[in-house]
């Protein structure tokens, strides 16, 4: 039988999972394997017979589409009838829980993307096994249709782990489904922590999302850092994962804001109020703290750590003294104590130039852009003519959640047709009216000064002279070019502080900055009196190195990979060459640059250099 098609527009999503499964694998292990094969055959029988699009698997769980919320709803009862009626003498019983959602959804690949496809998810992980949940959407639209045997119970308000407002949650009951006395309901509302609401959804960080809470609950690792520069979207990954991971801690999961806090010392003070220790004057507060948490299974949330990066040392005599203790800090730099595990967190992922509009949605940061678009524009909706410029402006702006952010915030009056162009002026173009942001969020270039400011006067100088550098360079370039002694140390300094990134490329390590923060130090390198010799510096270094490498090229591959490499390099060298006038280097670079571009078989730009650099000679004589 051919698959069904998966349905779009209103689709209403259902996700079911078995209750207790990690357990049961690792009690029952391969007897299992004939429990879960049994689950898959019954579940897919009662798809089958409603018309449902399953969308994928995951585990012992299903993804599930329908065109229709009544179809998945009698779904749901089938499915709970089939897996009751069923016997399991390998492990006694098996239970599953489905949640049950509906929203406006295009499918991409045969997959979904979006809020209502994580409501959903939130919504089942909130039943127990044998439970059927929906949400008010559902329950108003099939509440008229449903056979006389069943019944909807109304659960009142409850906030899901998608951290939002609370919601109204439905149960579907059958009269020959078992009776069960079920505890509460596994929402934020029964379990211990000090999560805040957020007015905002959660979008496009499942990847990391899974391997931080696998890091936690699984690894067991007790200290992990968030790390990214400004605007990539630390403080909410952090609450989503601890909102994923409250279950794990039934001592409770705590926040600890730290952006109002600028004493180190003031650090156990904060964790205390979070935890709302009962303090006394007759200890210190540090030992307090520890003592509280000494035998205690609590997650921490440390927000915003790097302007008390002095409070390391309290971080490891927690660690030290409070076994049960796990703590997840974002930062902007590492604290550098044992036991860290770092935690790059990269800007979300933009399409590649030129892809086609329905590859273009399934990007995170099309989906984000789209979703606060919605929010200051109900009507707004992607479609084939603006999603190429949706698409260019989140290559423009990194993937950085932000900055993607306040720009989808100006379509209240602009189309991203009209945006794109105003980006050239990112800094002055995205500043944001919202009251509810701290003023380092209202503006993109708030959110950098932020990281600036915690540098050093050494470090600062540092950052400006490598925005002279195009698409990455080394650390014998950065050591060449720039006029600090020691290139090596504030790489590190830098890399440490989430302002350059590193990658191994052919057994060399390279370093690059965002086009957002290089633009950012560009400013301020203009600005200084040596930026001239910084600028003829590079310029040398490159044409110095392209002539070199182009005497290898015919007999050595490693010097054709290592000039694509540096090849922005050179080409920015050659063209700051002719905006100064330097016809001689001019003609080199022309010279140099030809024999590469021939061999890359890219002879347009071969012979526009090379026509450059013909002219230049002839200029100089």
């Amino acid at each position: 039988m051919p698959r069904r098609e998966p349905p779009a527009g209103e689709v209403t999503l259902m996700f079911t999972d078995i209750e207790g499964s990690t357990q049961s694998w690792d009690r029952y292990q391969e007897r299992f394997h004939p429990v879960l094969e049994r689950h898959n055959v019954l579940l897919r029988r009662a798809i089958d017979d409603h018309t449902g699009y399953e969308v994928k698997t995951i585990g012992d769980s299903f993804m599930v589409a329908f065109s229709s919320p009544l179809s998945a709803a009698l779904c749901a009862l089938a499915m709970q009838q089939a897996v009751e009626g069923e016997k399991f003498p390998e492990i006694g019983e098996l239970r599953i829980r489905i949640g049950i959602h509906i929203g406006e959804l295009v499918p991409f690949d045969g997959d979904y993307f979006g809020p209502p496809v994580n409501r959903a998810a939130r919504i089942e992980s909130a039943a127990h096994g044998g439970q059927i949940l929906f949400s008010e959407e559902i329950a108003t639209r099939i509440g008229a249709d449903l056979p006389v045997e069943a019944r909807l119970i109304e659960h009142g308000f409850h906030r899901l782990k998608d951290l939002g407002s609370a919601i109204p949650l439905f149960e579907l009951t059958h009269s020959a489904l078992p009776q069960r006395d079920y505890p509460r309901l596994r929402t934020l509302d029964v379990l211990p922590h000090n999560f805040p609401a957020q007015s905002t959804s959660f979008l496009g960080r499942e990847a990391e999302t899974s391997s931080l809470i696998k890091l936690i609950t699984v690894k067991k690792a007790r200290l992990i850092t968030l790390l990214g520069p400004g605007g990539t979207g630390k403080t909410r990954l952090s609450l989503q994962v601890a909102a994923e991971c409250v279950d794990s801690f039934p001592d409770g999961v705590w926040v600890v804001e730290l952006v109002s806090v600028s004493d180190a010392q003031e650090v156990p003070v904060a964790v205390a109020m979070a935890l709302d220790i009962k303090l006394s004057p007759q200890a210190s507060v540090q030992s307090q703290v520890c003592d509280f948490l000494r035998d205690r299974a609590s997650l921490l949330i440390l927000d915003n750590f790097e302007q008390v990066i002095e409070a390391a040392p309290f971080v490891s005599e927690v660690m030290r003294r409070c076994p049960k203790v796990a703590m997840l800090v974002s930062s902007r730099q590492i604290l550098q104590i044992s036991g860290e595990q770092e935690f790059p967190l990269e800007p979300l992922a933009a399409p590649p130039a030129n892809a086609p509009p329905e590859l273009c949605r399934a990007f995170p940061s099309v989906q984000l852009f789209e979703e606060r678009a919605r929010a200051v524009r109900p009507a707004f909706e992607l479609n084939a003519e603006n999603l190429p410029f949706v698409a260019e402006i989140c290559r423009r702006l990194d993937g950085l959640p932000l900055a993607i952010e306040l720009t989808a915030a100006l379509t209240r009056g602009l189309t991203p047709q009209q945006i794109l162009p105003r980006l050239q002026d990112r800094f002055k173009l995205l500043a944001s009216t919202r009251r509810d942001l701290e003023p380092r969020q209202r503006t993109l270039r708030g959110a950098i000064d932020w990281s600036y400011e915690l540098l050093n006067a050494e470090e600062r100088a540092f950052f400006e002279e490598i925005s002279v550098f195009v698409n990455g360079f080394t650390e014998e370039a950065a050591a060449e070019v720039t006029d600090t002694p020691d290139a090596f140390q504030m790489i590190f300094d830098l890399r440490d502080k989430s302002l350059l990134k590193t990658v191994e490329i052919g057994g060399e390590m390279r370093y690059n900055m965002l086009e957002t923060l290089r633009e950012y130090a560009l400013e301020k390198m203009e600005v200084r009196p040596d930026s001239d010799a910084l600028r003829s510096q590079h310029t040398a270094y490159y044409l110095s190195l392209a002539e070199m490498l182009t005497e290898q090229l015919e007999r050595s591959a490693d010097a054709k990979e290592r000039m694509k490499r540096d090849f922005d390099n050179m080409r920015a060298g050659m063209d700051r060459a002719l905006l100064q006038d330097n016809l001689s280097s001019v003609s080199s670079f022309g010279r140099a640059l030809y024999g590469f571009l021939s061999a890359q078989n890219l002879y347009d730009e071969g012979v526009r250099r090379l026509t450059m650099a013909e002219d230049a000679a002839r200029r100089a004589g």
